[in-house]
């Protein structure tokens, strides 16, 4: 009965393990994911539609990246965002070149 039952917590202490290291993570505090939309005429700025975790949307389950586009998501600092009549944009060089998601478009599961 004993040799049954330590594999078995085994296999189940596993089954959490892979469960943890796999979970969502959030952005961190200062930064936050944003849909891209598209570059301005001289790159200089990129457009965003969404605030993405601001709405409390995750990777992979509420939206998701598909072939081909240009960048699909990006990372920036909320407080270094603009609007004017164009939109709401970034400068290019205000985002974090390891925050930019360029696997594919853009696509939201909602």
């Amino acid at each position: 009965m004993t040799k049954i039952k330590i594999p078995l917590l085994l296999v189940a202490l596993f089954g959490i393990a892979a469960a943890f290291v796999n979970r969502p993570q959030a952005s961190p505090k200062t930064m936050h994911t944003y849909n891209f939309l598209q570059y301005s005429t001289d790159g200089t700025q990129i457009y965003y539609g969404m605030d993405l975790t601001s709405a409390g949307w995750v990777d992979g389950i509420d939206y998701d990246c598909y072939q081909p586009a240009a960048v699909c998501t990006f990372i920036a600092d909320p407080t270094r965002s603009h609007t004017d009549l164009t939109g709401h944009w970034f400068y290019v060089s205000q985002i974090p070149q390891s925050g930019i998601d360029n696997s594919g478009t853009w696509t939201s599961n909602h």
